[in-house]
This record gives structure tokens, C-alpha cells and sequence, in this order.
């Protein structure tokens, strides 16, 4: 079903390109994530983000933070469930106030890792609040509601004999869909698609960073406009564990 909607939304990205009233930014997505394993059962999982307007360094467009609670099924398969807070700066459709944005998640990762290929897949939903915005571009009371839905999928291949081990580098491809639900969702079921491309430094046993090229193909709410973003993307991610000794065995 992943491989079905990815490809679906590749379709809509081919055919919104024919259209004219598309705008294009550059942008910087920095990231740092951090997951613990407190149990053999049971983690938790935080990230910090932010995000430029422009010409890769120009002006502040978002940040966010965000936590969730995992439930490890083995290690391969883990749920997460969680809370994220967005802060989106004063900016073109809202230029008097800043727009916050609340959201509840869920999801599922698994992975399926082979001698040297390591596939990664994951399904998530968000609940997302944002605030409502005038006609002027300030804020309003209440906020709008529309659920998401996300598939993503990664591959990693490694450039060294070592495969994985600190130091190393690997190449990353990956591609994520999204879909719009709601009933405040008029024109744009389709949300975005992200494609994205680089390395992961692997930069010790349980921490790594990947850094590359990202484009995002976008619909806006209106339906006839639409958004293209080149994107420098830098996240490092650490793993810590917890666990005993005994409950690793």
C-alpha cells in the first residue's frame, strides 16, 4: 500500500509541474534526534528542528520540538506515539503574527537490513491544529483541524568494506509521501511530496549524520498553487540504551 500511494503522489507532483503558479524557495533544515531505550520493551524519543525562509540562510521559517513514548515489538519493529509543537515565524500568508501549530502522532518504523542494504520503512499519522489566521495575517482564536497521512521509505548502501562501523559512510535515497483528510481538506488532498538524497556519516556506534539534498513538490490550500523547496538537510541522530545487561541478553 506504501508503494502505492508513494507512486500515486509521484504522478500528481509530474502533473502539477505543468502548472505555472508554482513558487521556489531554498532552504536549511537542521535537526538533532535523540531516541532512548529505557527497557526492553519500552523508549522514548525527542527531536529540535529548524528551519530557514530562503536563499539557504535567509530568514527564520520554523522551528519545532517534538517527544513521543516507543513501544519496541523486537529490534526491528517499534510504535511511537507522541506530541510536536511548531512555531512557524511571521512570514508571507501570515505576515503580522507568528502561526503555532499543535499536533499528536503516531507511527510505525520497521526495518529490514540485509548484508549491506538496510531498508527502512515508516507509516504515520498526525493530528495537526494550527491557529487561525485573518485575512491581514494575524492571529485569530480557534484553529483549523485536518489529519495527514505520511509513508516513507530509506535505503542506505555502504561505501566501505567496514559496512556500518564508525567512520564509515553510506549513500541515502529516500522518499516521503503525504496525504491531506478532513473536512477543512477542499483542494488539497495531496500535501507533498519529499525526495531525498546524500550520505550518512555513521559517526560512532550509535549516532550518525546524515547530510544531502532534498526537493519538496507541494499543494497549497487554495489547489491551483503550488510550492517547490531545494533544501540543504543536515539531522544528526543519537541512540542511547539503557537497558541492563541482563535484559539485553
Amino acid at each position: 500500500m506504501k508503494r502505492g500511494i508513494t507512486f500515486f503522489a509521484l504522478l500528481v507532483v509530474l502533473q502539477c509541474g505543468a502548472q505555472k503558479d508554482v513558487t521556489t524557495s531554498e532552504q536549511t533544515w537542521l535537526g538533532y534526534i535523540q531516541q532512548v531505550r529505557l527497557t526492553e520493551k519500552w523508549g522514548a524519543i525527542a527531536d529540535v528542528h529548524f528551519r530557514t525562509v530562503n536563499n539557504w540562510v535567509q530568514g527564520n521559517n520554523l522551528w519545532l520540538l517534538r517527544a513521543g513514548a516507543t513501544y519496541f515489538f523486537n529490534d526491528r519493529t517499534q510504535a511511537t506515539a507522541g506530541y510536536a509543537h511548531f512555531h512557524y515565524f511571521a512570514g508571507e500568508s501570515h505576515p503580522q503574527d507568528a502561526r503555532p501549530e499543535h499536533r499528536l502522532y503516531q507511527q510505525i518504523l520497521w526495518m529490514n537490513n540485509g548484508p549491506k542494504l538496510r531498508l527502512q520503512n515508516r507509516i504515520r499519522t498526525e493530528e495537526r491544529w494550527r491557529q487561525h489566521m485573518g485575512s491581514r495575517g494575524e492571529a485569530l482564536p480557534g484553529y483549523n483541524f485536518n489529519w495527514r497521512f505520511r509513508a516513507q521509505w530509506q535505503l542506505l548502501y555502504p561505501l566501505s568494506k567496514r559496512l556500518y562501523a564508525p567512520g564509515t559512510l553510506a549513500l541515502m535515497v529516500a522518499d516521503e509521501a503525504m496525504l491531506n483528510f478532513g473536512k477543512e481538506v477542499v483542494y488539497n488532498t495531496f500535501d507533498q511530496n519529499r525526495i531525498i538524497a546524500g550520505v550518512q556519516w555513521q559517526t560512532g556506534k550509535a549516532s550518525f549524520i546524515q547530510a544531502g539534498y532534498m526537493h519538496i513538490f507541494q499543494q497549497q490550500a487554495a489547489g491551483n498553487k503550488y510550492r517547490q523547496s531545494h533544501v540543504a538537510r543536515i539531522f544528526y541522530t543519537h541512540n542511547l540504551d539503557l537497558r541492563r545487561r541482563s535484559e539485553t541478553k
